[in-house]
């Protein structure tokens, strides 16, 4: 699999990444945005970013244990969405 390499996430990026991972688009209540992923239960809520480009490095920790722990991406995946990387869309 080829990546994408980055320095730093976009938080659209990481919206686009959960929807392709199988979370469904994201209900917004104020600035909060929880993804659900329906095979597993899973919810994600992230604070959306005022500028909308930067992700805290928080949600990253938080995207990539849930993702991990539960099973929704393979260890191989989530190892460079650790070092900030992306696999390319399909």
């Amino acid at each position: 699999m080829s990546y994408v390499i980055q320095s730093e996430l976009s938080f659209d990026e990481l919206k686009q990444y959960l929807c392709r991972v199988g979370f469904e688009q994201p209900a917004k209540i104020h600035q909060t945005l929880a993804f659900h992923h329906t095979e597993t239960g899973t919810v994600i809520a992230l604070t959306a970013p005022e500028n909308e480009n930067t992700v805290r490095s928080a949600d990253l920790v938080t995207v990539s244990r849930r993702l991990r722990t539960l099973g929704i991406v393979e260890k191989s995946e989530i190892l460079p969405f650790n070092a900030g990387q992306l696999p390319k869309a399909a």
